[in-house]
Order: structure tokens, then sequence, then C-alpha cells
């Protein structure tokens, strides 16, 4: 996958070490942008899968625990 978004001009991703840091809105619009292109949803590696659901439980995580922004806490 990483050859073929070098391929098709992705400049800001350039190695599997910063795909793989990347934060939770940029593997969207990369992973996003690599399907919206004609890729079959199988070609993306597990790794990026990986990293993509540990980023989603991360998020929908601190959207449960964080409190609503009127609530206060006594």
């Amino acid at each position: 996958m990483l050859e073929q978004l070098s391929s098709m001009n992705y400049s800001m991703m350039d190695d599997e070490d910063e795909l793989l840091n990347a934060d939770l809105k940029t593997m969207l619009v990369i992973i996003g942008g690599y399907l919206y292109t004609g890729a079959d949803i199988e070609e993306v590696e597990d790794v990026t899968y990986d990293r993509l659901l540990t980023l989603l439980i991360k998020h929908i995580n601190r959207e449960i625990l964080a409190p609503p922004t009127d609530t206060t806490i006594h």
C-alpha cells in the first residue's frame, strides 16, 4: 500500500513509520483517498487496519470518558 500511495503523489506520508504514527484524521484521509482512487479494500495492509482500529478505540473511549461541556463536577 505504501508504494502505491507514494506513486500517487501522497507527499505527506512517505514512510511506514510516519503512517503508523499518524493521527485518526490523517489515517482516515489517507485510507479514504486510497480507496477513492479505485483501490480495493482488500489491498489495505493489516498493519494499517490495526493502527486505524487503535485510533478509533482511543477516540471512542475519550468521548465516553469525557464529561459533557456544561457539566459541573462536585
